[in-house]
């Protein structure tokens, strides 16, 4: 979401103002939530859905890692002032 203000202070002076926001949310979920162990075997005991972790040394593990489900919230704030002044020869406006 963006704000622009301009004002004209005098014809050789103009003011812009610009406010902006931005929020960003990202949730990640295991691919495998929607699974229930119970229905191959597995009594876990859990109520979530998914596989839990079985390791076995020297195989891959199986099933979710423990800190998923998990999200992230990303939220940015602008504030911008640009001043310009100009007159009949040139124009200034500083960065």
């Amino acid at each position: 979401m963006g704000l622009n203000f301009q004002y004209l202070a005098t014809p050789a002076v103009i003011n812009e103002l610009r406010l902006s926001y931005n929020r960003f949310t990202q949730g990640f979920t295991p691919l495998d939530a929607g699974f229930d162990p119970s229905s191959i075997g597995l009594n876990t005991g859990l109520t979530g859905g998914g596989l839990p972790t079985i390791t076995v040394a020297g195989f891959v593990s199986l099933g979710s890692p423990n800190n998923l489900p998990r999200s992230r919230v990303s939220s940015a704030y602008q504030v911008v002032d640009n001043v310009t002044v100009s007159n009949i020869r040139r124009s200034f406006s500083p960065l």
